[in-house]
C-alpha cells in the first residue's frame, strides 16, 4: 500500500509536469496552425519532422530505453551507484557515435532525394525541410538515454520537463521570429526548424546536468561489459519492434502526404489531440510504473509486479476511457475554439472533426499498448512485442492502402485504431495467465464514462441552441461542460465504489493540506 502511494505520488508528479508541457504543445500547435494553416508548407513540415521524431521514438523512447532501464536498475539494486554510472557511460559513448554519423548519412540522402527526384512541390519541401530538421535526432536521443537514467533512480521531474524546452523554443521562433522577420509562409517555418533545432539542445543539456548533480560524469568510454551486451541484446529485438512500430507511422503520414497539400495537417492535428490526454495520463503512469516493475522483476517479486502492473492498468483504463468519450462528444467545440483561428479556418475545422473523432476511438488502445509492451520489457521479454508489432503493421498497412482510396484521411485514422485494437487485444492475451482480473473496474468505467459523456452530448446541444456554432458557445463547452463532465464522471466512480478512485482521492486531499 505504501509502495502504491508513492506510485500516485510520483505520478502526479509527472503527470504535473507533463501538463506544462502539453499546455505549451498546445500553444505550439495553435500558433502553428494559425500562421501556417492547413497548407502545403505545413504539411511539408510536418511530414520532415515526422523523420527526426521516427530515430527518437526507436533509440530514444523506445528500444533503447526499453532495454537500459531494466538492466541499470538491476545494476543500481544489485551494485551500487558507481556500477550504474559506469554502464551508463558505456552506453552514451556508443550511441554519441552512432547518432553522429546517422545524423550525418540522414541530411545526405534527404538532400540527394530532393536534389535529383522529379516530384511535387510538397515532396520537395518536405525533404528540404527534413534534411535540416534530422540532426534534431542526435540531440533528442542523447536526451532520452540520459532521461532513462534518471528514470532509473527514481527522477521523473526533469524528464518529464524536456518536452517544454522544445515548444518554447518552437514558440518563441515562430510567434516572435517568424511573425517579425518571415514575410512568406516558407521563411516562416525556416524559423521554425531553427527553433527545433535550438529546442533540441536545451532538451539534452536539462536532462545531463541534472544526471551530473546525481554524480555521474561524461567520458568515452567503450570497453565491454556482459550488462553491455545484454543491453544490445534486449535492444535489437526491441528495436525491429519498434521499427516496425515506426514505419506504420511513417507510412500513414506518407500516404496522407500522398493525398492532398492539407492531409497531413488534418491527421496530425487530430493525432496531437489524442495525443494530449495520451502524453498527461498515460505516459505518466507508465513512466512512473516502468522503472519499478523492472526493478520488482529484477529481484524475481513476481507478486510486487503483478500487483503494480495491475494499479497501473487500472489507472490508465480510469483515465483514459472518459477521455476519450468527451473527445468523440466534443470535438468540434474543442476544434473550434483551440484551432480555428488566424488561416485555419471553419472549413479546416470541420474536415477534421470526423478525423478526431475516428482517432479518439484509439486512446484507451494506444496506452494499453504502451504499459503491456513496457511490462513485456521489464521482463526482458523483446519477443512477444516484437510479435504483436509486426501484426499490427501489416495489419495498419492493408487497412490504410484500402480504406484510403474510399474514405481518404478519415480511413487512415480508422486504420490506425483497428490495428492498434488488434495489437492491444493480442498482449493482453499473453499476459492472461498472469494478471488479475479488471472486468468489474472496466465494467465501471465504462458506466460513468457513459453517464458523463450523455450529459456532455445534453449541455453541448442546448448550448448550440441558445449561442450557435461560434467562439463563444465553444468557450462555454470548454470551459464549462468539461468540468462539469470531469465531475459528474467522479461522482459516480465514487457512488459504484471504485477504489482505485478513493486512494486518489486520500492522496489529493492529503497533498492539498
Amino acid at each position: 500500500m505504501e509502495q502504491e502511494k508513492k506510485n500516485l505520488g510520483d505520478i502526479l508528479i509527472v503527470g504535473g509536469v507533463t501538463v506544462g508541457s502539453r499546455v505549451t504543445g498546445l500553444v505550439r500547435d495553435v500558433l502553428i496552425y494559425s500562421m501556417l494553416g492547413a497548407s502545403r508548407e505545413c504539411s511539408a513540415f510536418i511530414f520532415a519532422f515526422t523523420l527526426p521524431n521516427l530515430f527518437r521514438r526507436l533509440l530514444g523512447e523506445g528500444a533503447l530505453t526499453s532495454a537500459l532501464i531494466p538492466v541499470l536498475s538491476g545494476e543500481l539494486e544489485k551494485k551500487g551507484d558507481t556500477a550504474f554510472f559506469g554502464l551508463m557511460g558505456k552506453v552514451f559513448s556508443r550511441v554519441l557515435v552512432l547518432l553522429f554519423f546517422l545524423a550525418l548519412l540522414g541530411c545526405g540522402v534527404l538532400l540527394a532525394l530532393n536534389t535529383f527526384l522529379q516530384m511535387e512541390p510538397r515532396w520537395h519541401l518536405g525533404f528540404r525541410y527534413g534534411a535540416i530538421l534530422f540532426p534534431y535526432l542526435f540531440f533528442i536521443c542523447l536526451s532520452a538515454v540520459c532521461g532513462g537514467a534518471l528514470n532509473s533512480l527514481g527522477r521523473f521531474g526533469t524528464v518529464a520537463l524536456t518536452p517544454v524546452m522544445l515548444n518554447l523554443s518552437m514558440i518563441f521562433a515562430l510567434g516572435i521570429l517568424g511573425f517579425f522577420f518571415g514575410e512568406t509562409l516558407g521563411e516562416k517555418v525556416m524559423w521554425l526548424c531553427c527553433g527545433v533545432l535550438l529546442g533540441g539542445v536545451l532538451q539534452l543539456a536539462l536532462p545531463a546536468r541534472a544526471l551530473a548533480r546525481h554524480g555521474w560524469r561524461p567520458t568515452l568510454d567503450f570497453n565491454d561489459s556482459p550488462e553491455l551486451r545484454r543491453i544490445w541484446g534486449l535492444f535489437v529485438p526491441g528495436l525491429i519492434g519498434a521499427s516496425v512500430l515506426q514505419f506504420n507511422l511513417l507510412v500513414s503520414r506518407g500516404l496522407a502526404f500522398s493525398i492532398d497539400d492539407t492531409a497531413v495537417s488534418v491527421l496530425f492535428l487530430a493525432s496531437r489531440l489524442v495525443e494530449l490526454p495520451l502524453g498527461i495520463f498515460s505516459m505518466a503512469v507508465i513512466t512512473v510504473v516502468f522503472p519499478q516493475v523492472a526493478r520488482q522483476s529484477a529481484r524475481g517479486d513476481e507478486q510486487g509486479f503483478r500487483e503494480t502492473f495491475s494499479s497501473g492498468l487500472r489507472l490508465i483504463l480510469m483515465l483514459t476511457v472518459p477521455a476519450a468519450t468527451g473527445l468523440v462528444i466534443l470535438a468540434e467545440p474543442i476544434l473550434n475554439l483551440l484551432f480555428g483561428w488566424g488561416l485555419f479556418d471553419a472549413a479546416d475545422v470541420e474536415r477534421t472533426v470526423p478525423v478526431l473523432c475516428i482517432s479518439a476511438l484509439g486512446l484507451p488502445f494506444y496506452s494499453l499498448v504502451s504499459l503491456y509492451t513496457r511490462g513485456f520489457h521489464a521482463r526482458q521479454d523483446m519477443g512477444t512485442p516484437l510479435k504483436a508489432s509486426c501484426q499490427g503493421v501489416v495489419l495498419n498497412l492493408v487497412l490504410s492502402v484500402v480504406l484510403m482510396f474510399n474514405f481518404g484521411i478519415k480511413g487512415l485514422a480508422a486504420a490506425g485504431v483497428v490495428s492498434s485494437v488488434w495489437h492491444c487485444i493480442y498482449l493482453r492475451l499473453m499476459f492472461r495467465k498472469e494478471m488479475p482480473k479488471i472486468l468489474n473496474t472496466l465494467a465501471k468505467i465504462l458506466v460513468a464514462s457513459a453517464a458523463m459523456g450523455f450529459l456532455c452530448f445534453l449541455l453541448w446541444g442546448w448550448i448550440q441552441v441558445q449561442l450557435g456554432d461560434g467562439k463563444l458557445g465553444s468557450l462555454l463547452t470548454v470551459a464549462g461542460v468539461i468540468p462539469l463532465g470531469v465531475f459528474a464522471y467522479l461522482v459516480m466512480l465514487w457512488m459504484l465504489k471504485l477504489e482505485d478512485l478513493k486512494g486518489l482521492l486520500r492522496l489529493l486531499q492529503r497533498k492539498s493540506l
